[in-house]
């Protein structure tokens, strides 16, 4: 059986949206037959609840933060080594790549943001949106297979199960139902303002506002909602029926917005961090989202005709947004890096 090393983090600073696509890719390499395990710092699985249920064995790296530790803890672990070993993280490059392919038949990078650090893998993942192989060309090696565009978006297997459901859905330009995710931690907090902004444009509808496991301002959020009359829950367990059962979402960009897409929700997205940009232009474009700017620029009195020209537009939303997103991202990223592996043995 082939073993698949997941090397990824969560917390409060970074979110919880890099587990989510390696979650996505973990599932479909699992379905083909793969074993998968997980390789975190302490704390990941506190915010990121989602990587402890889905049952797979979490490598605790309370080592040293330096990469041949990292390395030397993982092979310790598993007491073999791996086919494949794929880095999903923001700090850590080139340099803890190298020391992974001590350890590793083959080391895969998922990164979203090109030129930012170099890269040295043998594959290269990128779903983003409008993203092309040549983006990426200058920044790994030679040799490396890269997989870029919607082709290859990661989308987690419970979303893409509940994909025709959701599509199902008849939607009328009518908001009685907002829901509001900014991520698991929502460090710029978004949420405030998008509730405030929510409640003038539509006084009547219903409002589910979802905070992640890693959010510090918990309190701030729920004396909001309270003046607002919306409801408040924590990392859900049911956080996709939810936002199926919304006529409108609103939230960040990158992960969460490709998922909603997937679902055929539509949506309003903000830009919380530089690397959502391309993700929420790209599907701007192709009319999957209504494109609200950078965090910097939210305020109460901008959003309120946003959320209203939006409210005219649920159903071309909807339709364009599932167009874009099939859902099927990850299951043909994992038969490509089956058939790589195979090859390289």
């Amino acid at each position: 059986m082939k073993k698949a090393v997941f090397r990824v983090d969560a917390s409060s600073e970074i979110g919880g949206g890099h587990v989510g696509r390696c979650l996505a890719l973990g599932a479909a390499l699992s379905a083909i037959g793969w074993s998968v395990v997980f390789a975190s710092r302490p704390g990941t699985a506190t915010a990121a609840p989602l990587l402890v249920e889905s049952g797979l064995q979490i490598i605790d790296l309370d080592c040293a933060v330096e990469p041949f530790a990292e390395a030397e803890k993982i092979i310790t672990s598993l007491g073999e080594r791996p086919h494949l070993l794929v880095v999903d993280h923001y700090g850590l490059g080139a340099e803890y790549e190298n020391a992974f392919r001590r350890v590793a038949g083959l080391v895969a990078a998922i990164d979203d943001v090109p030129g930012e650090r170099p890269h040295l893998v043998d594959i290269l993942i990128d779903g983003t949106p409008g993203r092309q192989g040549h983006d990426w060309s200058p920044h790994v090696p030679k040799a490396a297979l890269i997989l870029a565009g919607t082709r290859y978006a990661l989308v987690r297997a419970s979303v893409v199960d509940m994909r025709q459901e959701a599509l199902s859905r008849l939607r009328r330009n009518e908001v009685r139902k907002v829901t509001i995710f900014f991520g698991m931690a929502d460090k710029q907090k978004a949420t405030l303002t998008a509730m405030l902004a929510t409640r003038a444009a539509f006084p009547q509808a219903q409002m589910d506002v979802i905070a992640g496991a890693a959010v510090r301002h918990l309190a701030e959020i729920k004396t909001v909602a309270g003046a607002v009359g919306a409801s408040v829950s924590v990392s859900p367990s049911d956080y996709l029926d939810r936002l199926v059962a919304s006529d409108l979402a609103f939230g960040a960009g990158g992960v969460a917005a490709i998922e909603r897409a997937c679902l055929g929700v539509p949506s309003i997205a903000i830009e919380t961090a530089m690397n959502q940009k391309q993700v929420i232009e790209a599907l701007e474009i192709s009319g999957a989202l209504i494109n609200a700017g950078p965090i910097k620029q939210m305020n109460e009195e901008r959003m309120v005709p946003i959320l209203k020209e939006a409210a005219q537009e649920l159903n071309r939303i909807s339709k364009c947004a599932a167009a874009t997103i099939d859902g099927l991202g990850a299951r043909r990223a994992a038969q490509v890096l089956s058939q790589y592996v195979e090859k390289a043995v």
